[in-house]
């Protein structure tokens, strides 16, 4: 028991320090997107308002509408604490290892929960950047916690999570129908009387039709900017074409934690093949990803904070598989099958080429490695102590070293460093404008003006003084000022003044 107690502590200390160290440096890029160099700022937008100038509003932009939750919660934290690049990305360190815990909790105390979410390198440097994502899968969790234990006070906590989940992030919804399911799934297999299952699912009616009914008010009073910004990543459905599917593949997540992806998919094959029915929490687990995933292939925007919401189950499966590696036989084709799919994969952490035959040419050393550890694993393959620390230390090894190459590397403070700036080339209670303007406001007290609509007549009505921009093109009667790089993602930013 104190050895466990000692073990739980140094990995939650050391999960804590890889997330703690350089966190006022700029992100650290893991996908095409650049959201990681903009979002904070439009999220944290309208609280920062109410903070320095006691003004929500300033503008178009209104995330008591889009993501209020997030908005109150993130508003009443900078109030206490302050806001700068450190304290807003200790917020989402606290948000995303509280997550940890309670899907430690959940799961009955899995050590390897705690081990390899701890350590992993996706699951630290997404930590370390407040996405909204990371407050939504908060509440999801919490919903679950309660939910699994199925008496009427914890199903209400649920339900009440659930919609602070969803008006922190709408995707959140989701969780509708694997609370649906789940409940017919529990009364089948005799989990549940059909009185509880009837009073479960009544109230999950009636929380739904609460929420439609907060949205349906709340967006009567958007504006025709924020209207657009919602419909942005409009669905587009067409389930007969294989694309609807293959399309959740073109990222590299994967790869990024390939170790966690390949033990996930045994585990989740491996309790889908076995004639027995699940326990509660594998099947609502189970749910919660396929329904996930199949949500996911309906938008057709899908950076990779999107993926967030699948990670948390598959380190639940990667978890379940080094726990019950004793139980698990597989055909040895699956073995070699997701070998060779790892080995596919592996190449998208350095090249996002993956449908062309030069990455098989580029990368084919690496593939014949992998496709030769895959025939090694066929000719003579156990679930054993052996294979389990094969894994274990690969996933050390490859962790440590994506940190190395892709954080420590890497570490530049330019946001934080023009935030500082900007406060010194800019009056007092003038406006900024600009596509990166807010998230470049998180270190100083400057008014900005957050917006995807940056015509003239839109910035003269808004009092707006300055404007920094990532182009020198079609720059007509501003006085430029400076010039300024954000290495990492390769971006000059420029900023001028409106004359």
């Amino acid at each position: 028991m104190i050895k466990r107690q000692f073990f739980v502590f140094f990995i939650i200390i050391l999960g804590l320090f890889f997330r703690l160290t350089y966190l006022d440096a700029d992100p650290t890029t893991l996908s095409w997107s650049k959201g990681s160099y903009t979002d904070t700022g439009y999220y944290l937008n309208n609280a920062r308002n109410k903070l320095y100038f006691n003004n929500v509003v300033n503008g178009d932009w209104d995330n008591r509408v889009l993501i209020p939750v997030y908005h109150y919660i993130t508003y009443f934290y900078i109030k206490i604490v302050g806001l700068n690049f450190y304290k807003i990305n200790l917020f989402s360190v606290l948000i995303s290892f509280f997550s940890l815990i309670i899907l430690y909790l959940f799961s009955d105390k899995q050590k390897y929960i705690l081990f390899l979410g701890s350590l992993d390198f996706l699951f630290i440097i997404i930590s370390r950047t407040p996405y909204v994502e990371n407050s939504a899968i908060l509440f999801c969790l919490l919903s679950l916690y309660f939910f699994i234990k199925q008496t009427k006070k914890d199903i209400i906590f649920s339900y009440i999570f659930l919609i602070l989940g969803i008006f922190t992030k709408t995707t959140v919804v989701f969780l509708f129908p694997v609370f649906f399911i789940y409940n017919f799934y529990a009364l089948k297999n005799k989990m549940i009387s059909s009185k509880k299952m009837l009073f479960n699912n009544i109230l999950l009616l009636i929380t739904f039709i609460i929420t439609s009914i907060i949205f349906f008010l709340l967006y009567n009073n958007l504006d025709n900017t924020i209207l657009k910004y919602t419909l942005f990543n409009k669905p587009k459905i067409n389930i007969f074409n294989i694309n609807f599917i293959l399309s959740l593949f073109k990222t590299n997540l994967f790869s990024r934690f390939f170790v966690i992806s390949f033990t996930s998919i045994i585990y989740l094959i491996y309790i889908l093949s076995i004639p027995k029915k699940l326990n509660n929490k594998d099947f609502i687990m189970v749910l919660w990803f396929l329904i996930c995933f199949f949500q996911l292939s309906f938008f057709v925007y899908k950076p990779l904070r999107y993926y967030l919401y699948l990670i948390y189950p598959m380190l639940y499966f990667s978890s379940k598989y080094f726990n019950d590696l004793k139980k698990i036989k597989l055909n040895k084709f699956l073995i070699v099958l997701f070998s060779f799919f790892i080995s596919y994969n592996l190449v998208w952490v350095f090249d996002r080429s993956l449908f062309s035959f030069n990455t098989y040419y580029k990368y084919f050393n690496y593939i014949v490695f992998f496709v030769f550890l895959s025939i090694i694993f066929f000719l003579k393959y156990s679930f054993n102590k052996n294979i389990k620390y094969l894994f274990l230390i690969i996933f050390i090894c490859f962790s440590a070293f994506q940190f190395y190459i892709f954080h420590i590397k890497k570490i530049r403070y330019d946001l934080k460093n023009i935030s500082i700036d900007l406060s010194k080339q800019i009056k007092n209670d003038s406006v900024l404008a600009g596509w990166f303007a807010p998230e470049l406001s998180i270190n100083n007290k400057l008014r900005v003006l957050p917006s995807y609509n940056m015509d003239e007549f839109y910035l003269k009505k808004n009092n707006c003084k300055y404007i920094i921009v990532a182009t020198q093109k079609n720059i007509k009667k501003l006085h430029f000022l400076k010039k300024y790089v954000i290495k990492n993602i390769k971006v000059d930013l420029y900023l001028y003044e409106i004359n």
